[in-house]
């Protein structure tokens, strides 16, 4: 897919065990989760049209050999526009939907602002179908 993704596509996010946190009862990612990458200064999501124009499930994420044990969470592009974050397609032969997350300012993410997406996500489950 060419076009841009639209406000009300999930982008799933794969958090590592480490990235959990407790908080008050409540399993939720930390803000770590949401950093840039020291490689490209991006975030590393995968987009829900693409995923599923390949065939595939969002759940098919969690059997990839590469995230062992990991979890699996999402948020609308829309939520992640409106935090000044672009969002643009970069596919990658692991599995379909591949996305990256940057600042509009291209600067690195701020610590609030990966506080924002955080509080912002849902966890993954069979019931978002």
């Amino acid at each position: 897919m060419e076009t841009e993704p639209s406000d009300d596509c999930r982008a799933f996010r794969l958090i590592r065990p480490d990235w959990v946190m407790d908080d008050e009862g409540v399993k939720r990612p930390t803000s770590q989760a949401f950093a840039d990458s020291a490689e490209d200064g991006k975030l590393s999501v995968f987009l829900e049209d693409e995923i599923r124009a390949a065939g595939k499930s969002p759940e098919d994420l969690l059997g990839l050999a590469e995230f062992p044990r990991y979890r699996l969470c999402w948020i609308r592009v829309g939520a992640l526009r409106s935090l000044d974050q672009l969002i643009e397609r970069d596919p990658q032969p692991i599995f379909p939907g591949h996305a990256l997350v940057s600042n509009v300012n291209k600067g690195r993410r701020s610590t609030g602002t990966r506080r924002k997406i955080a509080f912002a996500v849902r966890w993954w489950n069979e019931a978002d179908g």
